[in-house]
């Protein structure tokens, strides 16, 4: 269930954070199309504009009779109005002359706030800031144009119901598509997760059964050793009890082997000076350092030896005695626990080394085999 949980709660998370990044750029998308498509509006209607004022000019100046151009102009706008566009008349009093409702001409038209004096050009930016900073009526005058040779004005009308309505529907559209898209995602997002989760699980779960497992080796590894110390301490006792004895010499070549005939008894060796002859029995290592054998004995003091490592293993029972590594031999007696470390085994030792005693993977197999693992 808290896995489950990890998934939804993640899930959300990035969902809410997609959301808020599509609803920030699609605002700006679909401003950039409504100013876009009031640009497209503007030039429309800006050009419509000049071209019937140009026309209605050339017209006068011909002498046609300004009821006809008047008839025709409204004809040809009539039920304009629910266009995004459309164009109207009125003379330089504020008089409607034509308009696509018919019921208006003869009326007063409104004052307008987006344009100035004749010659103001709105853009498509200014004029979405516009519709959206104030409240505006259904149509609004975006340009105007005079005709030549008359005291009328071509105005050239946006209609903001239409193109409200028109953005309104494009920005629902656009946030259905995202929430789609959102959808999509969270449901991608979510076996994504899911996916990523379960392959560090099964990770996870290998190196913990690889622990596991190292972990039951290194305890197999100590209670053999510690079965081994013990079964060598009693061979030893009995040995010394029974040495004139033959047939116990037979049963202890049983349990723990044969014993190597050149074993030496005695380490001869160092102090200030002084000969020291030590029994194998208290020897606890012998290491090299900075070319001197040194030996320590299951008491912890220290005496040094002419010989080197390799002249001293090839004396001493090898059942009693491993040789760890060119620089160190240990006494079976003195190995207090044995740890994994890395792809190594660490000895600790009794009494305590100054050297830190690792047996490599090589030779770990030959360690095992030293214990009958």
């Amino acid at each position: 269930m808290t896995k489950y949980k990890f998934y939804t709660y993640t899930t959300i998370g990035l969902s809410i954070l997609f959301v808020m990044i599509t609803m920030f750029v699609s605002f700006h998308f679909l401003r950039i199309s409504t100013i876009a498509n009031l640009d497209i509006e503007i030039e429309a209607v800006t050009r419509l504009t000049s071209q019937i004022a140009s026309m209605a000019g050339n017209s006068l100046e011909k002498n046609n009779s300004k009821q006809d151009i008047i008839s025709s102009i409204q004809e040809a706008i009539e039920n304009t109005t629910e266009q995004n566009s459309f164009i109207s008349v009125y003379n330089w009093s504020g008089k409607i002359v034509a308009y696509p409702n018919i019921t208006k001409v003869g009326t007063k038209a409104k004052s307008n706030a987006l344009i100035t004096n004749l010659k103001t050009t709105l853009t498509g930016e200014e004029l979405y800031t516009i519709l959206l900073s104030r409240e505006s009526s259904d149509e609004e005058i975006i340009y105007q144009q005079p005709i030549p040779s008359s005291d009328w004005i071509i105005a050239g009308h946006i209609n903001t119901k239409s193109v409200t309505k028109r953005r309104d529907t494009f920005r629902n559209q656009i946030y259905i598509s995202f929430l789609i898209i959102t959808l999509l995602v969270a449901l991608f997002v979510f076996g994504v997760i899911r996916m990523i989760n379960d392959y560090f699980e099964k990770q996870i779960s290998i190196k913990t059964q690889k622990y596991e497992d190292s972990f039951l080796n290194i305890e197999k590894l100590n209670s053999s050793l510690e079965n081994y110390q013990k079964n060598l301490l009693e061979i030893q006792m009995t040995s010394t009890n029974k040495s004139n004895d033959t047939e116990e010499i037979v049963q202890e070549e049983d349990v723990i082997g044969t014993v190597k005939e050149t074993a030496k008894k005695r380490l001869l060796t160092y102090v200030r000076n002084e000969l020291l002859s030590i029994p194998t029995e208290e020897l606890a290592y012998m290491y090299v350092e900075n070319t001197i054998t040194y030996v320590v004995r299951k008491d912890g003091k220290r005496a040094t030896s002419n010989e080197s490592l390799d002249q001293i293993f090839s004396n001493l029972d090898n059942k009693s005695f491993f040789r760890v590594n060119r620089q160190i031999i240990v006494a079976i007696s003195a190995i207090d626990v044995v740890t994994k470390y890395g792809n190594k085994l660490r000895l600790e030792l009794k009494p305590e080394s100054e050297i830190d005693v690792f047996i490599g993977k090589n030779k770990a197999a030959a360690f095992k085999q030293w214990l009958d693992l």
